[in-house]
């Protein structure tokens, strides 16, 4: 029931931001794709870097003033090997982010996250994870075929029940108010 707890806490937090804005408040949704880049796996016992890998998700937001708060689910996944065993692994972030958007381009945020990943291991079987964390973002925007073009980088920092991981994605976004 966790999962139900963390998209309800996150749908609830887009709800407030929209009703305790202006009446110009702008709802958007975003898709991006791109990277994960030198992920960190610490398993206490050893640790190990993911191979760099494709990240996707996808958000709903409001925009007042210079701030900006949205939800959404990203995908990320990855591979590595430990003492020579592959493990195979692959995580839907859930999170919440709040932004600061200067009048520039360039924005910083920063959330909460709510993991479920699983990682399968020598292709013989898979160990189920969850956990929350935190993350920070930056990066630019800029108006482009009717709606804002996004080039982001994100680092998290995620505590899963027996592996923490950690590291930036890098990641190109559209993003189009509703």
């Amino acid at each position: 029931m966790k999962i139900t707890t963390a998209l309800m806490a996150l749908g609830a937090m887009v709800a407030l931001a929209t009703l305790s804005s202006d009446a110009h408040a702008d709802v958007y949704v975003k898709a991006e794709i791109g990277a994960t880049v030198d992920t960190q796996v610490d398993a206490g016992f050893a640790s190990a870097e993911l191979n760099d890998d494709l990240t996707f998700g996808g958000y709903v937001g409001t925009a007042f003033g210079p701030f900006r708060v949205e939800a959404g689910a990203a995908h990320i996944s990855g591979d590595a090997n430990f003492f020579g065993i592959p493990v195979d692994a692959s995580a839907i972030d859930y999170n919440a982010t709040a932004y600061l958007d200067t009048a520039s381009g360039f924005y910083v945020g920063a959330g909460v996250n709510y993991v479920q990943a699983e990682a399968t291991v020598a292709n013989v079987f898979s160990v189920d994870q969850e956990g929350t964390g935190w993350h920070v973002s930056g990066g630019y925007a800029f108006a482009a075929a009717g709606g804002i073009v996004e080039l982001q980088g994100t680092y998290r920092d995620i505590d899963l029940d027996a592996v923490d991981l950690s590291g930036p994605a890098f990641t190109v976004g559209y993003r189009r108010a509703i």
